[in-house]
């Protein structure tokens, strides 16, 4: 989902979650987003060193 999500914003189009409370249309939700999206990348960081 993440990945289909940042190709929408990539692209100009805002996403909105219908299950979660999280969405792109407003400065609220992109930086939400942007948090989630940077502790994934971590997350997938850590298990490739080990």
């Amino acid at each position: 989902m993440l990945t289909f999500a940042l190709h929408l914003l990539e692209r100009g189009i805002g996403f909105q979650s219908l299950h979660e409370t999280i969405g792109t249309t407003s400065a609220n939700g992109k930086l939400s987003f942007h948090v989630f999206a940077a502790l994934i990348q971590f997350e997938r960081d850590l298990l490739i060193e080990r």
